[in-house]
């Protein structure tokens, strides 16, 4: 939780938010809140600054850089007030961190694309061996639609009923009718 004028001034801050990014208290009041941000966000302050005084609030997420170079990322939520007794407006800032939980997101990410690629690479394995074990094996699989026409056709023993390109796309009907 923090304050701040209008310009991004800190104009006070809560010891655990300050403790949270590395910093004393002390060496963060007066200072403005943009030096925080890093140096690619920088140009989006104004933005939000401009946001608050037209709109009263805003909210959204915020990249800042710790004492010790690192980056957290806050959920912010923050509301303009305006004292009663006619003084300076300042925004009341409010925040959550979430830098441990986009972390934890990545780790999760990584591993579940991980298992896809191991089951993916299981998976293309199995094929090869079912289509070598269907190639040199003296049976026949085929697949056929509700229809009954073969939409596919593996296996040695095709050669005894002619060449499969010739089955798939035909009836099952056609293709044994000679049969008793």
């Amino acid at each position: 939780m923090c304050t701040h004028a209008l310009d991004g001034t800190l104009l006070s801050i809560n010891p655990a938010a300050s403790s949270l990014l590395g910093y004393d208290t002390s060496a963060l009041i007066g200072k403005n809140l943009a030096v925080a941000i890093p140096v690619s966000a920088r140009n989006l302050f104004s933005d939000y600054l401009n946001r608050v005084e037209a709109n009263g609030a805003d909210q959204g997420l915020l990249r800042v850089c710790a004492g010790d170079g690192s980056e957290r990322l806050l959920l912010y939520n923050n509301v303009l007030f305006h004292p009663e007794d006619g003084g300076r407006p300042f925004v009341l800032g409010n925040a959550l961190d979430l830098t441990a939980l986009k972390a934890a997101e990545k780790v999760k990410l990584k591993e579940q694309f991980a298992e896809r690629e191991q089951m993916e690479d299981v998976l293309r394995a199995t094929r090869e061996r079912l289509s070598t074990a269907l190639q040199n094996a003296p049976v026949i699989l085929f697949a056929m639609d509700s229809d009954g026409i073969y939409t596919m056709v593996e296996g040695k023993a095709l050669a005894d009923l002619g060449d499969k390109r010739r089955l798939v796309g035909k009836s099952v009907f056609d293709v044994f009718a000679s049969y008793p």
